[in-house]
């Protein structure tokens, strides 16, 4: 072909960023079912797993059928909620239940 090394670099940088991207999605998905697992422990893993890929997949969908859909969801993420509920309410649930597990 005619084109030289360097500009065939641009394609191994979409290689890396698509496999990047892949990697964060599947350790994002297996640290949700880990957390969900320590909120419900009574709960199955299978259950749990179905109930996270079901969750991401409406949410893939809802961005991909509406334009809209990306500038509501930059308004959630850039309203803080996402950061208060990760770093606030989720630890205070998680201690409020360990508590509760060693009083009995």
């Amino acid at each position: 072909s005619g084109h030289g090394f360097f500009s065939r670099l641009d394609y191994l940088h979409i290689i890396n960023w698509t496999f990047a991207c892949l990697l964060r999605c599947g350790l994002f998905s297996w640290a949700a079912v880990l957390l969900l697992k320590e909120l419900f422990p009574k709960a199955d893993s299978k259950i749990l797993r179905a109930i996270t890929i079901a969750l991401i997949a409406v949410v893939c969908l809802l961005l991909i059928r509406e334009e809209s859909s990306f500038q509501w969801f930059y308004l959630i993420f850039a309203s803080g909620i996402p950061v208060l509920v990760s770093l606030v309410i989720f630890p205070l649930i998680l201690l409020w239940k360990s508590r509760r597990r060693a009083k009995r």
